[in-house]
C-alpha cells in the first residue's frame, strides 16, 4: 500500500504520522477495525493529515463516509450522527427508533447498540473509513455514542478517523496520534515546494520560532512574504492579536457589505446554510452568493467539493471575525438569527435557546431551551437534555423549571446534583405543594448513604405538610423507607414502608385507583425492609404483586423488579424449577426492551444458576457477559459485582491465583467502603495462603456478627465473615456466626438483596462453623442435612463440600462410619468439577485414613484441640507413656516436626 500511490498522498512533515493511519489502512484488510484520533491545536494540520489518509483509502477501493461537530452551544443532541445517517440510512433509522416513552440509560444504550451495528454493517468487504471532524465540538451523548461505535467496530472492517484540538481521553481502545508544529527543517522542506523566492533556512528558523511550526500560521506568513518578496516578522507576531490580524487579512480585502456578510455567518457558525444566511441578513440568496463568492476568492472562505458548501477557510477565521464584533452588533445579528429559526419551529430548539440567550432575551431562552430539553429526552440524549433544562432554570427561574432540571439531571446520572436542585425545590417554593412533592420523590434507587440521608429529610419534612395526598404520601414514606434499610435503620424501614403499603391498600379497598409508580414504590420499599431470609413468603408475595402492577408503571425497569424478587425468593427455597422459568421471563423481558440492565440482570442470574450445580464454564461465561453490559454502562456497581462473583467462586475452589486477586481488589478501589466490600481482602488472603494478612484484616469484622443489626445484605456479609472465620480457624468468630445463621438451616443461601452468588444450602455453612468451633454433634447434624438439601436440587459443588466436612468431623472424633464413602464421593465430584484444591484436600485425608490406626486418630483429634499428653491420657484412659508413643508415630506419619504441625495438617489437609 505504498508503491503505486500517487505523489499527492505525500503531505510535509507528517511521515510518521501518515504511516500511523497507513498501518490503521492496511488493518482494514485483515478485518481488523479500529479508531484513531488525530488530536493537536488549531491549524496544526489535522484535517490535511486525515484527508491524505482518506485519500489513500478511496484509491484502494475503501468506501469513506465523513461528518463533523459545529462549533454552536445549540447544535442539536446526536447531530454529528444525524449527519452521517444521510449517507446510512440504517443509522438514520437506528437514531429515530426511540420510544419517548421509555426515558432511561438502558433505552439509550439500546439505540446506541443499534446505531454501533449500523455502523459496522455498512462496511463494504473492502472496509469503511469514517471520518469524524473536530470532536472538541460534539455533545456529550455524541461522544458516548461514538466511544460505543468505537468497542464495537474491533473486528470489523471499519477504521473511524477523528481530528479533535483537544487530547482526547482514549475513546473505546483508540489509538493516538498526536500533531507537533513543524521543525525548522520541515518548515523548509514546505517553503520549497509553496514559496520558493523565501526558501531559505534563516527564513524557516525565523518562521519556526514565531509561529511554533503551526502550519496555518506558517501559511499565512509565507504567503504575505512570497507577496512582497520579503519576509517581515516584527516581535508582535507573537501576540495574539496580530495572528488574529493575520487570519482576517483575507476579509480585510472585502467590501463593507461582504464583510457585514460574514459578520452574519461567524454568529451562525463555521459552515454556511446559503439560505439561512439569506434569512438572517434580510436579502437575497442571490446577492449572498455573490458575495460569497467574493469571499472565496479572498481565500476567506473555502468550498467543499463533496457537499456544494462553503465554511470559513478555518476556523481561526470565523473566531477572529466573531470577536471583532462590537457587544450591541453582536446581539443584534444573534436577535436576528434567534428570530428566523423560530419561525421555521422547534426543529431546532437547542441553537434557538442558545440564540436568544445571545440576544439577551430571557423569557424565549427559557421558552425554547424547556422544548430543546423535552426533544433531548425524547432521543435520549440525556446530558443534552440536562443542560437545555440548566439554561431554562438559569433564563426564568421557577419552582417547575427547578423540578424539570432535576429530573433530567437525574436521568443524566448526575444524582447529587439532581438532589441538591430537589432539595431547592422544597426549601425555595414551599408554596407549591404538587412540585414539592415530586420533588421529594424524584431520587430513588441511590446507594450512597449522605445522599440517602439528604432524600430521607426532604421526604420527611414534605411529609409534615397538611394535605399531601395519599398516592404521594405513599411514595414519600417508601422514599424513607429505602433510605433507612439501606443505613442501618431497619425499625423505620420497617415501619415507614407498612405504612406506604398500607396507604395503597387503603386506596385499592375505597376503590381508588392508586399510580402505579406510587404502588411499586410501595411494594419495593416493604420488599427491601424484609430482606431478611425469615420474610421469604412474604417477599414472594410482594414479588407477585410486582408482576401485576409492573407493566403499568412508567418506569423503564418497572415489570423486571418482581420477576428477579422471585428468582431471590425460589433461590432461597430451592425450588430450580420456577428458577428456570422465571429465568426465561427475565430473557424474553430483556430481549423486548433490549435494555441493558436487565440484559445485565439475565446474564447475572445465568451465571448464579449455573455456578449453583457446578457448571464453573457456563457460570464464567455467563459473569463475563454481564461484564460486558455493566461495562458498556460505565455503571461501577454492575461492573463490582462481576469481581465479587469471581471472589466467591474461588471461595468454593478453595483456592485463588494472584491475577484474580489482584484484579477483584483492584476492581474493589473504587467500590463503597462498606464491610460487604472490604470483607474480600481477608477472604482472599486466606486463600492465597497468607493467614497473617488475613488476620490482620479480618480484626474488624470479628465483632460484626453482635453489632451490625439484620437489614439487607446482612445475611451475604455475615456468610462471609463466617467463612472466613472457618478459613482462619477462628473459633469465637465461627460461635458467634454459627448462632446468628442457623435459624436459617432450612434455606439455600440467598435473600432479598440481590442475586450475585447462591452457596447451597446454610446447612453447609453451618456445619462448616460448628466444626470450627468443636461442636462436633451439631457439624454432624448439619452437615447430614446439607448433604440432602443440595443433593435434592443438583447443587454439586455444595453437596461435595458437605460430604468431604461431614467425613472430616467423623474422622477427627473417631467416628469412622461411612467416612471412605464420604470421602470417595466427595473426590469422585471435585474430579469432575474440576475443582483440585479441594481434591487435593480429599486425598490427602483419604492418605491419614490408611495412615493413621483408630487409636492415634483418637489421640491426634485430642491433641488437635490442645490437650496435654496427661489430660489425653486421662481422657482415653490410657498410661501417659502409650499417649507419648503414639504421638511420636502420629508425627512421622503425618510429616509433621511438631504438635502444632499435626493441628495445621488435620485442620487444612
Amino acid at each position: 500500500m505504498i508503491a503505486d500511490e500517487p505523489d499527492a498522498f505525500r503531505i510535509v512533515g507528517r511521515a510518521a504520522e501518515l504511516a500511523a493511519l497507513r498501518a490503521a489502512l492496511v488493518g482494514l484488510s485483515r478485518g481488523r477495525g479500529g479508531t484513531v484520533v488525530v488530536s493537536g491545536g488549531a491549524g496544526i494540520g489535522k484535517t490535511t493529515l486525515v484527508e491524505a489518509a482518506a485519500r489513500i483509502a478511496e484509491h484502494y477501493g475503501i468506501t469513506v463516509l465523513r461528518s463533523y461537530g459545529i462549533d454552536d452551544d445549540g447544535m442539536p443532541p446526536l447531530w454529528p450522527w444525524r449527519r452521517l445517517g444521510r449517507s446510512v440510512e440504517a443509522v438514520a433509522s437506528a437514531l429515530n427508533r426511540t420510544d419517548p416513552v421509555v426515558i432511561s440509560p438502558h433505552a439509550r444504550f439500546a439505540m446506541f447498540d443499534d446505531v454501533a451495528t449500523a455502523v459496522a454493517d455498512a462496511a463494504p468487504a473492502a472496509g469503511l473509513v469514517l471520518v469524524l471532524e473536530d470532536l472538541h465540538w460534539f455533545d456529550p451523548s455524541s461522544m458516548l455514542l461514538l466511544e460505543h461505535v468505537a468497542r464495537s467496530v474491533l473486528d470489523r472492517r471499519v477504521l473511524v478517523l477523528c481530528t479533535s484540538r483537544r487530547a482526547e481521553p482514549s475513546v473505546g481502545s483508540s489509538s493516538s496520534v498526536v500533531l507537533q508544529g513543524f521543525s525548522s527543517d520541515e518548515v523548509l522542506q514546505w517553503l520549497r515546494v509553496s514559496a520558493p523566492h523565501i526558501a531559505e533556512r534563516r527564513h524557516a528558523v525565523r518562521l519556526r520560532d514565531a509561529t511554533g511550526g503551526n502550519p496555518l500560521f506558517v501559511r499565512l506568513l509565507a504567503a504575505r512574504a512570497e507577496a512582497s518578496g520579503r519576509l517581515d516578522l516584527p516581535s508582535a507576531l507573537a501576540d495574539d492579536p496580530t495572528l488574529r490580524a493575520l487570519a482576517l487579512e483575507p476579509v480585510s480585502v472585502l467590501d463593507a457589505d461582504a464583510r457585514d456578510l460574514l459578520d452574519d455567518a461567524s454568529v451562525i457558525g463555521d459552515r454556511i446554510d446559503l439560505d439561512l444566511l439569506s434569512e438572517v441578513a434580510g436579502t437575497s440568496a442571490s446577492w449572498v452568493e455573490s458575495k460569497l463568492d467574493d469571499a472565496f476568492r479572498a481565500g476567506a472562505l473555502v468550498a467543499d467539493c463533496d457537499t456544494g458548501t462553503v465554511a470559513f477557510a478555518h476556523s481561526l477565521v470565523r473566531d477572529a471575525t466573531y470577536a471583532n464584533l462590537s457587544p450591541s452588533r453582536r446581539r443584534a445579528i444573534h436577535c436576528r438569527y434567534a428570530q428566523v429559526l423560530s419561525a421555521r419551529g422547534e426543529t431546532d430548539a437547542a441553537t434557538t435557546a442558545v440564540q436568544w440567550r445571545r440576544a439577551g432575551e430571557r423569557a424565549e431562552c427559557a421558552r425554547w431551551a424547556r422544548i430543546a430539553a423535552d426533544q433531548a429526552k425524547s432521543i435520549l440524549a440525556y446530558d443534552e437534555a440536562a443542560a437545555m433544562a440548566a439554561l431554562a432554570c438559569e433564563a426564568a427561574p421557577s419552582a417547575i423549571a427547578t423540578l424539570e432540571r432535576a429530573e433530567a439531571e437525574f436521568a443524566a446520572g448526575h444524582v447529587e446534583t439532581s438532589v441538591e436542585l430537589c432539595e431547592q425545590v422544597v426549601l425555595q417554593y414551599p408554596e407549591d405543594d404538587d412540585v414539592v412533592v415530586r420533588a421529594a420523590a424524584l431520587v430513588r434507587g441511590v446507594g450512597v448513604p449522605d445522599l440517602l440521608m439528604r432524600v430521607d429529610r426532604m421526604c420527611g419534612a414534605v411529609l409534615s405538610r397538611a394535605g399531601i395526598p395519599a398516592g404521594a404520601k405513599a411514595r414519600l414514606l417508601a422514599g424513607r423507607a429505602v433510605a433507612a434499610a439501606e443505613t442501618d435503620r431497619p425499625d423505620a424501614a420497617s415501619r415507614w414502608s407498612a405504612e406506604s403499603l398500607e396507604l395503597v391498600d387503603t386506596m385499592l379497598d375505597d376503590h381508588t385507583d392508586p399510580d402505579a409508580d406510587a404502588v411499586l414504590d410501595a411494594v419495593r420499599a416493604r420488599h427491601i425492609a424484609l430482606a431478611d431470609m425469615r420474610h421469604v413468603e412474604q417477599r414472594r408475595e410482594l414479588a407477585l404483586r410486582a408482576i401485576a402492577v409492573g407493566p403499568r408503571a412508567s418506569e423503564a425497569l418497572a415489570e423486571l423488579w418482581g420477576h428477579l424478587w422471585l428468582i431471590q425468593a425460589a433461590l432461597q427455597t430451592g425450588d430450580l424449577n420456577l428458577v428456570d422459568e422465571q429465568i426465561d421471563v427475565v430473557q424474553r423481558i430483556s430481549d423486548r426492551s433490549a435494555l441493558p440492565v436487565a440484559r445485565w440482570h439475565y446474564h447475572r442470574v445465568c451465571a448464579t444458576r449455573a455456578a449453583l450445580i457446578g457448571d464453573m464454564a457456563a457460570a464464567l461465561r455467563s459473569n463475563d457477559d454481564a461484564l460486558a453490559v455493566s461495562s458498556s454502562t460505565g455503571d461501577l456497581s454492575l461492573i463490582g459485582l462481576h469481581f465479587a462473583f469471581l471472589g466467591q467462586l474461588a471461595a468454593v475452589r478453595g483456592e485463588v491465583d494472584e491475577e484474580t486477586r489482584s484484579s477483584i481488589l483492584g476492581a474493589f478501589e473504587h467500590a463503597p467502603d462498606i464491610p460487604l466490600v472490604r470483607i474480600y481482602e481477608p477472604l482472599l488472603a486466606s486463600l492465597a495462603g497468607d493467614h497473617g494478612l488475613a488476620r490482620a484484616r479480618f480484626a474488624p469484622f470479628r465483632s460484626m456478627p453482635s453489632t451490625v443489626r439484620r437489614g439487607p445484605r446482612w445475611t451475604p456479609l455475615m456468610s462471609l465473615v463466617g467463612t472466613v472465620a472457618v478459613a482462619l480457624d477462628d473459633v469465637e468468630t465461627a460461635v458467634d456466626v454459627f448462632e446468628r445463621l442457623r435459624e436459617y438451616a432450612e434455606y439455600f443461601m440467598c435473600d432479598g438483596s440481590g442475586v450475585v452468588f447462591c452457596g447451597g444450602s446454610m446447612a453447609r455453612l453451618l456445619g462448616d462453623l460448628a466444626s470450627t468451633a468443636r461442636l462436633d454433634d451439631d457439624a454432624d447434624k448439619y452437615y447430614t442435612s446439607a448433604i440432602e438439601a443440595n443433593d435434592a436440587i443438583g447443587a454439586r459443588p455444595f453437596a461435595a463440600m458437605s460430604r468431604f466436612g461431614l467425613a472430616e468431623v467423623r474422622y477427627r472424633t473417631g467416628n469412622t462410619t461411612d467416612v471412605r464413602k464420604l470421602l470417595d464421593a466427595a473426590a469422585a465430584e471435585f474430579a469432575a468439577l474440576d475443582l483440585p484444591e479441594r481434591l487435593r484436600a480429599t486425598r490427602h485425608l483419604l492418605d491419614e485414613l490408611d495412615r493413621l490406626t483408630p487409636r492415634e486418630r483418637a489421640v491426634a483429634a485430642e491433641v488437635v484441640v490442645g490437650l496435654s499428653n496427661r489430660r489425653i491420657a486421662e481422657k482415653l484412659f490410657l498410661s501417659e507413656r502409650t499417649v507419648e508413643t503414639h504421638v511420636r508415630n502420629i508425627l512421622a506419619k503425618l510429616g509433621c516436626s511438631r504438635r502444632a504441625d499435626i493441628a495445621r495438617v488435620w485442620r487444612h489437609g
